[in-house]
């Protein structure tokens, strides 16, 4: 059946810009490898997993590590600026 409307998700449309589209109200909080979960808790294979996580799922730890260590050096560099 229909999924029942989460709270959280018409606060997340007020939040995205109207030219993104979404074809679903779930609020995600969290995933592991091809499974995401929301935030009642439900999980989801996940059929849609973009560019960041098609080859090694969610939250891989070898791509956490190496995230985590990257963060520490520098967050945010501007390609226009420097590589």
């Amino acid at each position: 059946g229909m999924v029942e409307e989460d709270p959280q998700s018409s606060e997340g449309r007020n939040m995205m810009a109207r030219g993104i589209g979404r074809i679903s109200d779930l609020v995600l909080e969290d995933g592991k490898g091809s499974w995401v979960r929301d935030v009642r808790g439900r999980r989801y294979l996940d059929f849609t997993s973009g560019i960041g996580v098609v080859n090694t799922g969610h939250c891989h730890p070898d791509v956490v590590r190496a995230a985590q260590e990257q963060a520490g050096r520098l967050t945010h560099g501007q390609v226009n600026v420097g590589l």
